[in-house]
């Protein structure tokens, strides 16, 4: 159950490590309620200048006639990589949606929500946020023509999804792209009963969490199933999601190249060792997490 003006709860694996976080607010901040409200109404209208007179009309429900995530309307933005690409790509949309979407992170309650899902990413997990941020930092220097929306120290992820409901509530998935071990951070927004409808369910942990508006949580959603519980038929609810997929982890690290083009230059040795190396990545990663020990 969560407590709006509460501290934050986190999850630990079996190693006492700190691997599923959810915060409310941050501590101290009295005008939490008011970045919310704003907040919201700012992809509120976003949301009603993208669509237009499509926004607020039913939207498919059921699984085949609705994105793989769930019956909302979605807008993504900034880096990502997978299905074959040669190396990290804009999010494909519209100049017109890109001004609003832009207009969005020049939004200063925006701002203040991804500037403390930074801070969250920073204190409970610095050795993970590390390594985010050295990829990050190498790839926009690689891509020197590529300027972020906003500043490492604001949004460290690749990419950003608004999900722009009007209710937005998620099927069971995995979001298998993604970094493993890494984290997306989700903050929910909008104009509903979280006591009643829109918690996190987390299936693998048999793991239900109250997800008010202004909350934000961070889970690894590529190995664990989730999904949101539905929300009342009047009521409005969005959520801002922050990730990095896997690809661009494995394109930095290669020195810039894909896995085909790096294994194409490799000796058999290197290959082989290479494979190895491949093998413990992801127990190596996990230890990037932070111990309760370490955080006291």
């Amino acid at each position: 159950k969560a407590d709006p003006a509460g501290s934050g709860k986190v999850v630990i694996d079996a190693d006492n490590r700190v691997f599923i976080l959810a915060v409310p607010r941050p501590a101290g901040e009295k005008d939490w309620n008011k970045v919310t409200e704003d907040a919201s109404k700012a992809v509120d209208n976003a949301a009603k200048e993208i669509f237009g007179q499509n926004y607020n009309q039913d939207v498919p429900t059921s699984y085949g006639d609705s994105p793989r995530r769930g019956p909302h309307l979605a807008q993504h933005v900034g880096l990502g990589m997978g299905g074959g690409q040669q190396e990290p790509m804009s999010f494909a949309m519209h100049d017109s949606v890109r001004r609003i979407c832009a207009g969005l992170f020049m939004n200063t309650a925006i701002l203040r929500l991804l500037g403390f899902a930074n801070c969250l990413f920073q204190t409970y997990a610095p050795r993970l946020y590390m390594h985010y941020f050295d990829v990050m930092t190498a790839l926009l220097g690689w891509l020197s023509a590529l300027f972020p929306l906003c500043a490492l120290s604001m949004r460290l992820f690749a990419s950003t999804t608004f999900n722009f409901g009007p209710r937005t509530v998620t099927f069971p998935h995995l979001d298998f792209l993604n970094l493993a071990w890494g984290w997306c951070f989700i903050t929910a927004l909008g104009w509903f009963n979280h006591e009643l409808g829109g918690h996190l369910i987390l299936w693998d942990l048999w793991l239900i969490i109250e997800f008010p508006p202004g909350m934000t949580i961070a889970i690894p959603s590529a190995i664990l199933r989730h999904s949101n519980v539905s929300i009342q038929q009047h009521e409005k609810r969005f959520s801002i999601t922050q990730y990095t997929s896997a690809g661009i982890f494995r394109f930095v690290d290669n020195g810039f190249k894909t896995n085909v083009t790096l294994e194409q230059e490799m000796s058999q040795e290197e290959a082989q060792a290479w494979a190895e190396a491949a093998k413990v990545r992801y127990a190596e990663g996990v230890k990037m997490y932070s111990t309760l020990d370490e955080l006291r």
